[in-house]
C-alpha cells in the first residue's frame, strides 16, 4: 500500500516507475507518482515461485489448440463416453422390447436437443414447424423426431439399481450427476489461479424430466439449479 506523503492529496495512485524487482521501493521510501509524492507504507511478499512458468487450465487427455472444437471439450466432460451411453440405452431398449435403432450420431443429436430445449420457456413446442409471431419455429424435428427423443429420455433416466432411492428426487439421474463430478475431477487439471463464484439457472420446466414443474408466485427464480463455479483467473 502507498500513502500520500503530504497531509492533503487527491491524486490517484498509478503504476510505480520501473518494473524490475530490484528497482521497487522498500517500505518507508518516498516515490513520485503522477507528480505527487507518496510513501510506501506496506508491501506484499513476493511469490516464492518467482518467474517460473505457472500451470494454466488443462484437460488431462485432450490437447487444446486452434483446431480444438468446443464440442470436443464438451465430450470430455460427459459423465461417461458416448459409446458407453449408447450401449446403456440399447440394453434398456431391449428390456422394453423396443426394436428401434440407437446410434452414436443419434445420441449426440439427443443431447443437443436436450440442452437446446432447456433454454426455451415452459410450454414451447420445440418441434413446431410454423412461425409464431416474429419468432421462427424451433423445428427440432430436423434433427430428431419427438418420439425418438422421448425414448432416449426414457432409457437414460431409468436410473441404476444402486440409485433406487425413493427419498432422493434425483435418483433417476443420480448416476449422471455423480458421474459428471467424478469425470471432471479426473479430466481437468486446474489452473494455478482460479476465482470462485456461484452460478444459478432458473428452471422453467424443461430439461429435467425427473422433477415436476409447477408455476408458483410471486417469483420463479428460487426454482432452478445452483452450482459453485471456478473461473480461470488469467483467462476469464
Amino acid at each position: 500500500m502507498v500513502e500520500p506523503a503530504g497531509e492533503d492529496s487527491d491524486g490517484e495512485q498509478g503504476p510505480l516507475e520501473g518494473d524490475d524487482l530490484h528497482d521497487r521501493p522498500e517500505v518507508g521510501d518516498t516515490v513520485e507518482v503522477h507528480e505527487k509524492e507518496w510513501i510506501k507504507a506496506a508491501t506484499m511478499g513476493q511469490d516464492a515461485r518467482g518467474n517460473k512458468p505457472r500451470q494454466g487450465f488443462q484437460f488431462r487427455r485432450l490437447v487444446v489448440n486452434s483446431t480444438t472444437a468446443r464440442s470436443d471439450m464438451w465430450k470430455e466432460l460427459l459423465p461417461c463416453s458416448i459409446p458407453d451411453l449408447v450401449d446403456l440405452v440399447r440394453a434398456r431398449a431391449v428390456q422394453k422390447n423396443d426394436k428401434g435403432v440407437f446410434t452414436t450420431d443419434g445420441c449426440i443429436k439427443f443431447l443437443a436437443c436436450l440442452y437446446a430445449g432447456a433454454q426455451f420457456q415452459a410450454g414451447t413446442d420445440v418441434w413446431a414447424k410454423e412461425m409464431k409471431g416474429l419468432m421462427p419455429p424451433p423445428n427440432f424435428g430436423r434433427f430428431m423426431s419427438r418420439d425418438k427423443f422421448i425414448r432416449w429420455m426414457r432409457y437414460i433416466s431409468m436410473g441404476k439399481p444402486q440409485d433406487d432411492d425413493s427419498n432422493d428426487p434425483w435418483h433417476e439421474v443420480r448416476w449422471l450427476v455423480d458421474g459428471q463430478n467424478k469425470n471432471r475431477r479426473k479430466t481437468c487439471r486446474a489452473s494455478w489461479l482460479v476465482v470462485v463464484d456461484e452460478a444459478m439457472w432458473q428452471w422453467t420446466g424443461q430439461g429435467m424430466p425427473h422433477l415436476s414443474f409447477v408455476q408458483r408466485k410471486p417469483e420463479l427464480s428460487r426454482w432452478g439449479a445452483k452450482s459453485r463455479t471456478c473461473a480461470v483467473g488469467n483467462r476469464g
